[in-house]
């Protein structure tokens, strides 16, 4: 399957009704003409594992800050904040930054891969008059999916970040295997699916649809920081609006490990009687100092990669033609 950019250097309209320019396939502008399907999940995992590695710190000590409200995290009864965390992996040793960064990798590289190629198709399609709408839509529907399939490996990662006790992510699967009941791997699914497809709809529709009214006005896709930019609001946004659901989730997580059966209504119920509803903001700016960056570096990535993947398709086109 491949990716088709139409060019004829003339105005058309688009199945929304707007007045759009075509141009000719000479510069930026048409960039992503051509990308194969393989392309596609390469250019998502590599995106992914990029950013994600290069915010690992931040990511650790948000999870750390989540979880600390239903347990102690780096051997303090105590609840430490930002500052706090961040010493505290430092007095560790600089490799406990990256704690849990390979699971993170592991996982992220077929969410991704799977996430933008599945965006891409649904993107493809029209549900409603409006563009924006339709883009929202076909970033909930990727999330969906994605959340439904990765959901036991994110499980995995949370806890490797946070238990004290050295544990390897397939010791969790295997045992859940062995156990004959793999409920334990899905912990928590139903408050992440709630957070997550909101925000892969405002993450993936918002990006998209800013790189599209800036290639529709300018006839020319964005440069690489404009797709920096667009990322970062796009996840921004989202992080605000459903951060709440991200922490219980993340609560519930990382007690998987425990006997006792974890409801997602005790959960909130226990952060409401501890702090309150800014109990539901534990660990915000944590979150967002990584989520931004790494959006930002992911939807810049993936678009560069498909850039570079189309020119290598015209040269390999061109060199067998001659």
């Amino acid at each position: 399957m491949q990716v088709h950019v139409i060019s004829t250097g003339k105005k058309r309209k688009s199945a929304y009704g707007d007045s759009l320019y075509i141009p000719e396939a000479s510069s930026r502008e048409c960039q992503l003409q051509d990308v194969k399907l393989w392309q596609q999940f390469l250019s998502g995992g590599i995106a992914g594992i990029v950013s994600r590695t290069g915010t690992a710190p931040f990511d650790r000590a948000k999870v750390l800050l989540q979880v600390q409200g239903s347990r102690p995290v780096l051997g303090s009864a105590e609840n430490l904040g930002y500052i706090e965390v961040m010493r505290t992996m430092r007095k560790e040793g600089v490799r406990s930054f990256w704690k849990g960064n390979g699971t993170n990798c592991m996982k992220i590289f077929p969410e991704n891969c799977v996430r933008y190629a599945l965006f891409d198709s649904f993107c493809n399609k029209r549900y409603t008059n409006s563009q924006f709408i339709d883009r929202i839509i076909s970033g909930g529907l990727t999330g969906i999916i994605v959340q439904t399939c990765v959901y036991p490996i994110e499980l995995a990662k949370t806890r490797v970040m946070v238990d004290d006790v050295k544990v390897r992510p397939y010791q969790l699967m295997r045992r859940a295997v062995t156990d004959g009941d793999i409920r334990p791997l899905y912990r928590g699914l139903v408050p992440a699916t709630l957070g997550v497809v909101p925000f892969a709809a405002m993450e993936l529709g918002l990006s998209k649809w800013l790189t599209d009214r800036y290639k529709d006005k300018h006839h020319e896709l964005p440069g690489g920081w404009r797709c920096f930019l667009y990322g970062g609001f796009a996840c921004t946004t989202a992080v605000t609006c459903t951060y709440p659901f991200r922490l219980v989730t993340c609560q519930m997580q990382a007690s998987s490990g425990s006997t006792t059966k974890v409801r997602t209504a005790t959960v909130v119920k226990s952060i409401l009687q501890k702090d309150g509803m800014r109990g539901f903001y534990r660990g915000y700016f944590a979150n967002a100092l990584k989520a931004v960056p790494a959006s930002a570096i992911a939807w810049g990535v993936l678009n560069k990669s498909k850039e570079l993947a189309t020119q290598y398709n015209r040269w390999t086109s061109s060199y067998h033609k001659q």
